[in-house]
């Protein structure tokens, strides 16, 4: 507890260097340097209870020739040859132990990481290419989201996998130098089973061997986002809480109930605009059954945002 991790990268340098931190105690401390890697945009860093794993998934960021520009105009194009790189760096002295590849993807959220039998497990939405970001242009949310039939190409589209980084301790040579090796894939879920993004889970669990995960969902093509799926990692299937009319909802936020005695045993709490009324609810869901047990009706729209945290009694 008290620490954060994260990186920062200098796209000035020669080559890109990726610097990843540590924040402890007030104080920060660099923990590695990754130059061998392109720059790119990476919109979370993974984390088990002994490694930071930096991912630089395929999202490559270069010159743009626009006057004024944001980060989506700096993308590049999708290279299907160009593979993600995994860094697995060791918190307490900043050693980079291991390194992994794995065909090219893109994602933005980690959903868990965790160390187990001297694997590393990393859990996340994953995504065949970066096409999705293209959606996040206010543009094309005011002109496709919540809308029946709209290109589906601006539904949520990424779906639950999971890499094993294998035998993590043992990532480099007789000299030092690191071994390349493959980040196998334990498991994926087709779209329909596994659709989810704006991952939560019960965060007594972050870091640990877990079961559970939410999220965000799409049932309806050309929705964008209209549905809470909870998915067993266990079983390899889900279950999905719809609401009885068209809504749009935000990341699930798990609670969990005093004297809880499982991992299940909580509710979900998720922001949902009904399109017919333009009204944002609060809505309370049995992350048990995926039921909903209740909502408090606001009397505005809830701006859309990405991220929430539940704050206690």
């Amino acid at each position: 507890g008290g620490q954060l991790y994260n990186y920062y990268l200098n796209t000035e340098a020669e080559p890109p260097i990726y610097s990843v931190f540590a924040i402890e105690g007030g104080k920060g401390r660099i923990l590695a340097n990754i130059t061998d890697a392109p720059p790119a945009y990476i919109h979370s860093v993974f984390s088990t209870e002994s490694f930071v794993v930096l991912i630089v998934w395929q999202c490559d960021i270069g010159p743009t020739d626009k006057p004024t520009y944001n980060l989506i105009d700096a993308i590049m194009p999708w290279d299907p040859e160009r593979e993600a790189l995994f860094y697995v760096i060791r918190k307490d002295d900043g050693e980079v132990v291991a390194r992994y590849t794995a065909p090219a993807f893109f994602t933005f959220h980690e959903i868990n990481s965790f160390e187990k039998d001297g694997d590393i497990i990393v859990d996340l939405p994953w995504m065949a290419n970066h096409t999705w970001v293209e959606a996040l242009r206010l543009g094309d949310f005011r002109a496709h989201i919540a809308r029946s039939n709209a290109t589906a190409s601006f539904d949520v589209p990424g779906t639950f996998q999971r890499f094993r980084l294998s035998d993590f301790a043992n990532g480099k040579t007789e000299n030092g130098t690191l071994k390349v090796r493959e980040a196998l894939v334990d498991f994926s879920l087709r779209h329909e089973v596994g659709n989810i993004e704006l991952p939560k889970i019960n965060e007594e669990y972050l870091h640990k061997e877990y079961r559970y995960a939410y999220g965000t969902h799409i049932e309806k093509r050309g929705y964008f986002m209209d549905s809470i799926i909870k998915i067993d990692t266990k079983t390899q299937t889900s279950n999905v809480w719809s609401p009885e009319t068209n809504h749009v909802p935000s990341e699930p936020i798990f609670v969990s109930r005093p004297g809880a005695e499982c991992e299940d045993d909580g509710v979900l709490l998720t922001v949902a605009l009904d399109e017919a009324t333009r009204v944002s609810s609060l809505v309370v869901i049995d992350a048990k059954e995926m039921v909903e047990i209740g909502r408090a009706r606001l009397p505005i729209v809830m701006g859309f945002g990405f991220h929430g945290i539940w704050g206690g009694n």
